[in-house]
């Protein structure tokens, strides 16, 4: 999601999360892991990675329509599924995936 004019990153992210996945996160349970900007021929992206922790499976509710379904999987699982099927994913998404792993972030969080 993006924020709106004067809108904190991470109070879009809190909302977005809210919006999307069906719960507030609890600020311990909520934090920023890095930013970073791309500057294409056409176009520049900010992306602000944060992490959100659910802390039960029935937290994550997929009630507003924006979200489809989701599942847990494995780190390895997930990193086959973007060499299988980089199409089924946001090309913004797949730069910020790889951000994550090349900072080390999917080794410290993701275990």
């Amino acid at each position: 999601g993006l924020p709106v004019a004067g809108e904190q990153v991470a109070d879009a992210a809190k909302n977005e999360v809210c919006e999307e996945l069906g719960f507030m996160p609890a600020q311990e349970n909520f934090g920023l892991m890095y930013e970073v900007t791309w500057i294409g021929s056409r176009s520049r992206v900010h992306v602000s990675m944060f992490r959100v922790l659910a802390e039960r499976d029935d937290d994550v509710n997929f009630s507003d329509g924006e979200v489809i379904s989701g599942e847990w999987m494995s780190v390895a699982a997930l990193r086959a599924l973007l060499v299988e099927k980089p199409e089924d994913f946001v090309p913004n998404c797949l730069r910020a995936w790889k951000g994550t792993e090349d900072r080390g972030f999917v080794a410290q969080f993701l275990k």
